[in-house]
């Protein structure tokens, strides 16, 4: 191969590297790139967690209740796995779970929580009152709904039956009243939304399962 095939293909490697596209989300990209809400609660520990201290890393944002039978423990299951391959990448992230229950939840049932799943140093879990947990669910298109329950058999949450973020108040339950039994479930999604470095959402999943790749995929580009 004389010098100026071994410079055209050079330059034709370069070209068809450039011109490649980067690699694209797995979860749902959204188009227009919007600044994530503030927000500011208190987290397991106690602490003010706002999410202006996480300026610079990538922030990875779900909502859950602590008496969450189902779809909860799955999320932070994997949320954990996550985690855990992201290995010294974790270092870049913070997980935050926002409470969908402010009645129940409290800063002693979100270190329970935790530590019951090995989550207790891995993520804020930010729990508040209705008025100030309310704007922070509608801002990032949330409307969980009471729904009481007498009995064991009573309807999971099927995160209003399609899958996806449902904005409004769904048929067949209330809003959250500001005062209720203790025996009851919050009919809510649990979409996870990836923050880049710079504030902006994303990357959004509108339910994860147990299998952490795609959602550790979408962070590692975050990262980079």
């Amino acid at each position: 191969m004389n010098l100026q095939t071994g410079l055209f293909l050079a330059l034709v490697l370069i070209s068809v590297v450039s011109c490649s596209g980067p690699d694209s989300f797995q979860g749902t990209e959204l188009d227009s790139p919007d600044v994530a809400p503030p927000f500011r609660l208190v987290n397991q520990f106690g602490d003010s967690v706002g999410l202006s201290d996480m300026a610079g890393k990538v922030v990875v944002l779900t909502f859950l209740y602590t008496n969450c039978p189902d779809i909860c423990p799955l999320t932070t299951e994997t949320l954990r796995r996550a985690h855990t391959i992201l290995g010294n990448d974790s270092n870049q992230i913070e997980m935050v779970a926002i409470s969908v229950d402010p009645q129940r939840d409290s800063v002693e049932s979100a270190y329970q929580y935790s530590d019951e799943r090995d989550m207790l140093n891995r993520w804020h879990y930010l729990v508040g009152n209705e008025e100030q947990l309310e704007p922070i669910w509608k801002s990032y298109w949330l409307d969980p709904i009471q729904e009481t329950t007498n009995s064991a058999d009573a309807p999971l949450n099927d995160e209003h039956g399609d899958g996806g973020i449902a904005p409004g108040t769904g048929a067949g339950g209330s809003a959250l009243p500001r005062s209720a039994p203790d025996s009851y479930l919050v009919n809510h999604t649990a979409p996870v939304f990836l923050i880049d470095r710079r504030g902006y959402r994303r990357s959004l999943f509108s339910s994860l399962s147990l299998d952490p790749q795609p959602l550790v995929h979408d962070i590692r580009l975050l990262i980079e």
